[in-house]
């Protein structure tokens, strides 16, 4: 019977996390993506200036680019056209959170009066746009231990831990 239990306690903590690592990931994926603000500063008479690229560092001509305001993602506020060079100009703009989209891609930017912006902030902004190639940015797996917490990372090392130790420790009980 203890050795029956033992080894559902080591099956148990060598397959939780398998099992947590495999979540759904449909469920995520539906979820909605938070997306980082970009600090940009406007030109002195009010306009957004950048390019659209590829991962690979190419111009995107031609490309049609979005702009919606952050409050009411629903109602287009411009809609712009890429030159040969990538590059675009959102004008009349005020100082606000703007959502740019391009094809599926979508960038988020606070945008500021000229001479208000953060220290750091930008003057043009670049959108990099994936050119149809999977970008892969490293494993699976990688991915989501890096995503865990302090107190998370831990807790599966002792896990593994435990699930090392606790067979050895059955087997080497004098039998």
């Amino acid at each position: 019977m203890r050795n029956h239990a033992t080894w559902m306690l080591a099956l148990t903590l060598v397959a939780s996390p398998t099992l947590s690592f495999g979540a759904n990931p449909a469920a995520s994926a539906s979820a909605p993506t938070k997306l980082q603000l970009q600090n940009v500063q406007l030109t002195s008479v009010g306009s957004l200036q950048g390019q659209l690229v590829t991962n690979t560092g190419q111009a995107v001509p031609n490309a049609k680019i979005i702009v919606r305001s952050q409050s009411d993602s629903q109602k287009v506020s411009q809609q712009l056209t890429t030159d040969k060079d990538g590059r675009f100009q959102a004008t009349s703009l005020k100082t606000g959170k703007l959502v740019l989209q391009a094809d599926e891609e979508t960038y988020a930017v606070r945008v500021w009066k000229d001479g208000t912006a953060p220290p750091k902030s930008i003057s043009t902004v670049a959108l990099v746009q994936a050119d149809g190639q999977e970008v892969v940015r490293g494993n699976r797996f990688t991915n989501r231990v890096n995503s865990l917490t302090q107190q998370q990372k831990i807790g599966l090392g002792l896990l593994v831990a435990a699930a090392v130790i606790i067979p050895i420790a059955v087997n080497d009980d004098g039998s």
